[in-house]
């Protein structure tokens, strides 16, 4: 485990200094920003790769400026388990460079029975909800909360 862990501590700096890299060297660089023309705080959908991922580690770096915010994201479907081996549903949203990822944990609203009502693994899912989060020890989890979900 100790291995794996500076494995992805590893993985996850060179990741960072390629974003920094690449989002301070693009002429014109996208800001996350507050969306005026949808129903949501902020839709990571219309930004690029690098862009979005550096939204989704301010999230994480600062998840309590963010409660309550309406967020709309796009990524990978994926299924992983917490601490007490409860099943957690996500959206894996990748950098630019596709060497980094972080996962969104979302609650679909309503009652929906996994597998039948769920994407397959590995889909392209849109999930639009309410910011939240929690921890557990060092853990952070991000969660949409009253998600809506939809397949790309």
């Amino acid at each position: 485990m100790k291995k794996l862990t500076k494995i992805l501590i590893v993985v996850f700096s060179a990741c960072m200094i390629a974003l920094i890299f690449q989002y301070t060297h693009e002429p014109k660089a996208q800001q996350p920003v507050i969306s005026e023309n949808t129903d949501v705080d902020y839709d990571l959908t219309e930004l690029s790769g690098n862009v979005v991922y550096s939204q989704v580690y301010s999230m994480m770096t600062n998840p309590q400026d963010y409660v309550d915010k309406t967020f709309k994201i796009s990524g990978i479907f994926a299924i992983g388990k917490d601490q007490h081996g409860n099943s957690m549903f996500g959206c894996i949203i990748k950098d630019a460079l596709g060497c980094c990822q972080q996962g969104i944990q979302f609650e679909w609203a309503g009652s929906h029975k996994y597998p039948d009502e769920y994407p397959e693994l590995g889909k392209q899912i849109t999930v639009t909800g309410t910011f939240t989060y929690k921890t557990e020890g060092n853990t952070i989890y991000l969660i949409l909360q009253d998600a809506q979900l939809s397949q790309i």
